[in-house]
């Protein structure tokens, strides 16, 4: 670049003296061109030493104008002799030139087989990089589709839970309600057996207090028809029928006395108002009837109230598992809705993991295509005419010579394991 400015420079120069010359020679000539005219013209002048000076000036000028031609041819040849140095130092430095391009060329053609190389090197680190994200990537995808998959039959299970729960709700109200209409059931048959059981008391009582006057009535029978010759009176009672009192009444003869007879009979007489004895009888076999269904119906009152108590029992113990179950399945509920979130918070986390690996994949393929596009492309790309954009064809090719050179390191390197083997490593002595 210097040797062409100083030839610029020094063209100019000559060319801007060249034509300085050039001028200076035209001005004399066209003075002298202009000296016959005014000759012509004033031929009769009498100023003749002008005459002879300004023809002085002209011979002076021939001669300033002789030397300025020799000058100027002198010039001329100092011209074109630095014409043909000029020539000369262009072709010198067009050989220069040649040569230091040459050189340049060589220079950018080894620097660039370099940037290849190291292209072709980050190329295959990207293109193992790829892959490895391209498997990530599809079995993220797998995975995304299976946990998907896993996210709606655990929420399938989640709506069955509920309408269990719901239903086991409804059950559970109802048995609630069932159990409450029991209870009242209950207290309402305690109730009534309370009353029976007072008005039975009351009864019983009653009957008790007739039942001691039937026996005083009795006693006094069986006075009366044993004072008759131990024969069956029409009474019907035996001697072996007598009651524990009607004997202890007795004397050691085995005969009751008058007296006890008549404050027996007279006692009777005053409790019942009857004086026939005739009609007391009947009575008294009218009351023990009217005593022995009371007992039976008490018997029964007490047989539904023992049975109410064993249902009521039953249907506790039915409530009771009720509530155990209830509780179970609220427990069983509980961990159920935890493990479904924390299986949804873990599906969540790997969802977001596969978003941030693909956004990662994105950007590491974009940076990707950034380099593949900035490595220059030789005369092996232009020659098989691939168009810069198609990236796919162009990362074919470079995997496909990035295998060739990587079968032909491994063959290199399985030769000189060939020509060089290397010694068997010594087995260690067992301690």
């Amino acid at each position: 670049m210097e040797s062409h400015a100083s030839e610029r420079i020094m063209g100019e120069s000559l060319h801007s003296s060249v034509i300085w010359d050039q001028d200076f020679i035209r001005k004399p000539q066209e003075d002298l061109q202009h000296l016959p005219a005014i000759h012509v013209r004033h031929p009769d002048s009498p100023d003749r030493d002008g005459l002879q000076s300004l023809i002085q000036k002209k011979d002076i000028l021939d001669q300033q104008l002789e030397s300025e031609s020799q000058e100027h041819q002198k010039l001329q040849k100092e011209v074109s002799s630095a014409k043909l140095s000029l020539e000369e130092l262009r072709k010198e430095v067009v050989r220069d030139t040649s040569k230091t391009e040459r050189l340049k060329t060589q220079k950018a053609i080894r620097t660039l087989e370099y940037k290849r190389h190291r292209a072709s090197i980050d190329l295959n680190v990207q293109v193992a990089k790829t892959r490895g994200l391209g498997e990530e990537l599809q079995t993220l995808y797998n995975e995304r589709t299976s946990f998907q998959q896993l996210y709606n039959k655990m929420n399938k299970e989640l709506r069955d839970v509920r309408k269990k729960i719901r239903e086991e709700m409804i059950v559970c109200a109802a048995a609630d309600h069932e159990r409450l209409e029991v209870q009242s059931k209950m207290a309402v048959t305690q109730e009534q057996a309370g009353e029976a059981l007072t008005q039975t008391k009351a009864e019983i009582l009653k009957l008790n207090r007739v039942i001691a006057l039937e026996m005083t009535r009795r006693d006094f029978k069986v006075v009366k028809s044993s004072g008759r010759g131990g024969l069956d009176s029409s009474g019907g009672v035996t001697p072996q029928k007598f009651p524990t009192r009607a004997k202890q009444n007795m004397g050691d003869s085995g005969v009751v006395s008058l007296d006890a007879l008549t404050e027996a009979f007279e006692k009777i007489q005053a409790a019942s108002g009857v004086d026939d004895l005739d009609v007391l009888v009947n009575n008294f076999i009218k009351n023990e009837q009217k005593i022995f269904e009371q007992m039976s119906f008490l018997n029964i009152q007490q047989a539904k109230v023992t049975a109410h108590k064993e249902l009521s029992s039953e249907i506790q113990a039915e409530i009771d598992s009720l509530r155990a179950e209830h509780l179970q399945q609220k427990e069983a509920l509980s961990v159920s809705h935890k493990t479904n979130e924390e299986q949804w918070r873990r599906v969540e986390s790997q969802i977001e993991d596969c978003e941030h690996k693909c956004i990662t994949f994105t950007k590491i393929r974009e940076d990707f295509e950034k380099e593949l596009h900035s490595i220059p492309f030789t005369s092996l790309w232009k020659q098989l005419e691939i168009p810069e954009d198609d990236t796919t064809m162009l990362m074919s090719l470079l995997e496909q010579i990035t295998n060739y050179l990587l079968t032909i390191q491994v063959l290199q390197k399985f030769k000189k394991q060939e020509k060089n083997p290397t010694p068997s490593k010594k087995k260690r002595p067992d301690v």
